[in-house]
């Protein structure tokens, strides 16, 4: 996507003037960043940390419609979601993937199941397919053997869709570059500009990466975007406003596959509370979530980043538990966690599992922030977002420009003994054209994958190389996702990691020491199933 020091210094160019200014590098803010680049408006994001490294590469990998919503009878959240959902399980090829569910029906469930039959059936209405199946108790226990005598009277078999949040964040940016925008990691926003009637007109940033050496400067624009996510209210208090945004925390638990070997992903509900947990087979490991809580409102996640609690561990390891009796698994089971913020748009509710998803645009003295949303709902957030915008940006230059997204205009004839069918397609849906230009020049050895997660080694050169890795969290938790998949976060393979990248990092002895040594404590204090790395 990039050369060797791609490192982005347009922000730098004295008096410039952007259309568009966007602030947070998550999902959000990369599918603004595309639409303002394909409408043809000159279009910079800034991320303070890296590209995704918030919610949107800590989310529980569905792009779904959410059957819960329309539990919550929150109809409208759920029929733009499932519509979305379908969309981009077409149009993306294979970066978000149709996936099977299976809904679990038990004999202690406190709902009515006819009435769980019809929210499915309204729910396959939205997407306009009829596709969902009814299960017996002994074809639950042939797919799920698992369950053993868990009291299951059957399910019900559905569809949704799954994707590497990270990467579809990561495409969104980079093809957003290819058609001329700006997008720059590491680079922290410290306060908004007015013009002299106090319209805000662009930001004052300070460069955080190694090489920055802490450069500061002023950025005009016509308009500014906030997309922080669950960190927008601290952006719009900048313009006086009122606190918006409740911060909620999700946390999942990560098993390796084989501990719990699952080839279809279950729904139940938790005994305790009665929420909604899934058990995901993903990437070769068997994701467990998720909670609603409340957050601890006095983190600086400038420094410090979201974990689970032990509570959280404890909550999820009972509940898969109490489903999967047979699987007999505890906490030292677990190979790694994480934990994301959602951005909720306050509400009167005092239980966090009943507040709505729907997002929510305010324009306060020429800030323009979107929050609240979901993952899969991220394209109508920007196609919103830029509609409001629009306002300010009379007389720019946008023109038309083709809007396919995750086009791949390329065909290669890879031979098999390279990479087999299923491994070309899984690069091509996650590099898209850039997929033979990742591929020449990797040797035999570079296209052997890393131990038993789907990486190849050429895909950790690649990015090292092209996709703007500033630090080696970047690299192992975000542009591939080595850091959730192998035990201790792939600590062991360091030697050969720095061995695969080192001529593409340019890093000398002293920053190795000093990448490697941040990574392992990251990885301890935020991903490792061990409390605070205790």
């Amino acid at each position: 996507m990039t050369e060797k020091g791609w490192k982005d210094n347009s922000w730098l160019i004295p008096n410039k003037l952007w259309d568009i200014i966007i602030i947070g590098g998550g999902i959000t803010g990369a599918g603004i960043l595309y639409e303002a680049a394909v409408s043809g408006f000159d279009a910079l994001l800034i991320e303070a940390k890296d590209f995704s490294s918030g919610t949107s590469s800590r989310s529980g990998k569905l792009v779904h419609g959410g059957i819960r919503y329309i539990r919550n009878k929150q109809y409208a959240v759920s029929y733009n979601s499932v519509k979305e959902r379908e969309s981009l399980i077409k149009e993306s090829n294979g970066l978000v993937k149709r996936f099977p569910f299976l809904y679990l029906l038990l004999d202690s469930d406190s709902e009515p199941h006819r009435k769980l039959t019809q929210d499915m059936f309204l729910y396959e209405l939205f997407a306009g397919r009829f596709g969902f199946k009814t299960y017996s108790q002994q074809k639950m226990l042939a797919s799920f053997p698992q369950l053993g005598n868990t009291g299951q009277s059957g399910g019900i078999l559905y569809s949704e869709g799954v994707a590497d949040d990270s990467r579809l964040t990561l495409r969104l940016i980079f093809d957003a570059v290819r058609q001329g925008g700006h997008a720059i990691n590491y680079l922290k926003v410290e306060g908004l500009l007015n013009n002299s009637k106090g319209v805000v007109c662009g930001v004052a940033v300070r460069d955080l990466s190694p090489e920055g050496e802490g450069k500061s400067a002023e950025i005009k624009s016509k308009v500014v975007i906030n997309a922080t996510g669950f960190l927008s209210d601290e952006i719009r208090t900048s313009v006086g406003g009122e606190p918006r945004i409740r911060k909620q925390r999700g946390s999942h638990i990560n098993f390796p596959w084989e501990k719990l070997p699952i080839k279809q992903a279950l729904v139940y509900y938790h005994p305790h509370d009665n929420r909604i947990q899934f058990a995901l087979p993903w990437d070769g490991i068997t994701i467990v979530g998720t909670t609603d809580l409340d957050e601890n409102p006095n983190i600086d996640y400038l420094t410090q980043e979201p974990s689970i609690s032990k509570e959280e561990i404890d909550y999820l390891v009972f509940s898969v538990n109490h489903i999967f009796p047979e699987a007999g698994l505890s906490e030292k089971d677990v190979c790694s966690t994480f934990c994301g913020i959602r951005p909720i748009i306050k509400s009167s509710s005092s239980d966090p599992s009943k507040e709505s998803r729907r997002h929510a645009i305010w324009d306060e003295s020429g800030l323009i922030t979107i929050a609240g949303g979901k993952l899969t709902t991220f394209r109508l957030m920007a196609d919103e977002t830029l509609k409001r915008a629009r306002i300010y940006l009379k007389g720019g230059s946008a023109k038309t420009v083709s809007k396919a997204q995750f086009d791949v205009n390329e065909t290669w004839n890879i031979p098999e003994d390279i990479l087999n069918a299923e491994g070309k397609k899984r690069l091509i849906s996650r590099y898209g054209n850039d997929t033979i230009k990742l591929l020449q020049g990797a040797d035999s050895k570079e296209i052997n994958r890393v131990e038993n997660t789907p990486y190849v080694w050429a895909e950790l050169k690649w990015a090292a190389k092209n996709e703007k890795v500033v630090h080696l969290d970047d690299l192992l938790l975000r542009r591939t996702r080595i850091g959730l998949l192998l035990k201790s976060g792939g600590k062991h393979l360091m030697k050969q990691i720095r061995d695969a990248v080192v001529s593409e990092l340019e890093w000398d002895e002293r920053r190795w020491k000093q990448e490697i040594d941040s990574y392992n404590l990251t990885w301890k204090n935020y991903y490792s199933p061990k409390i605070g790395g205790k």
